[in-house]
């Protein structure tokens, strides 16, 4: 396609070499159109800079899920425990009741909701490579995975009740998948192949040795 205007500044021709257009090969065919800028002319990409897009991958959608559902899990906690149902016997009424555990259950609310927060923010194109956010998340990733093993920690310094030590406080899962995640967040080499390697190594290790940890703590 040629563009060249013609001596009226009202019109821009296009001139084209239509092979058959009119029955005769070769004819050479102009074709006016009324005056109009190039922009108009040539199509321009879409444009959808105003567009914000929203991505996150299945491993941090279910974290993020379950992180959500811990959150209903603790606002039920701290209800029950300003509105104790006298009917019911409560085995870990101790336990609930301790002012180490109420505050320790504090800090992880609040590290779990600015997780999730988080979590939607990195999710848009407009915040997803912004290093404060991802470093908060992270962070409050870790907060999260340390408040549950102190609490299972902190719950043996105490007696509350009939029930044995530690009874009922079982694997922190949430703890294992949030040190996971920072495991996957960090690049530990430019070579695709070997950061893949270093990061499953180190899932399988961290993972394992939490488990063997906790059948350690568990024991009366």
């Amino acid at each position: 396609i040629k563009l060249e205007h013609w001596n009226s500044p009202e019109h821009l021709y296009i001139g084209r070499t239509l092979r058959g257009y009119y029955g005769q090969a070769g004819r050479r065919t102009t074709i006016p159109l009324p005056a109009q800028s190039l922009d108009h002319v040539i199509a321009k990409p879409k444009d959808d800079t105003q567009l914000t897009k929203f991505k996150t991958n299945i491993f941090e959608t279910a974290l993020a899920t379950l992180t959500l559902l811990s959150i209903v899990g603790l606002f039920i906690y701290f209800y029950d425990l300003n509105n104790p149902d006298p009917t019911q016997d409560n085995p870990f009424k101790t336990f609930d009741n301790n002012p180490g555990i109420i505050k320790i259950s504090i800090a992880s609310l609040i590290a779990r909701i600015v997780f999730v927060v988080c979590f939607l923010l990195l999710a848009f194109d407009k915040f997803r490579q912004d290093k404060k956010i991802l470093t908060v998340y992270l962070f409050s990733a870790l907060t999260i995975g340390f408040l549950q093993w102190y609490e299972l920690y902190f719950g043996s310094t105490f007696y509350y009740g009939e029930v044995r030590d530690k009874q009922g406080l079982m694997f922190p899962l949430l703890a294992s998948f949030m040190v996971t995640l920072v495991v996957w967040k960090i690049n530990y080499s430019k070579a695709e192949n070997r950061n893949l390697t270093i990061r499953l190594v180190l899932t399988g290790i961290t993972n394992v040795g939490l488990y063997i940890l906790w059948g350690q703590v568990y024991e009366p």
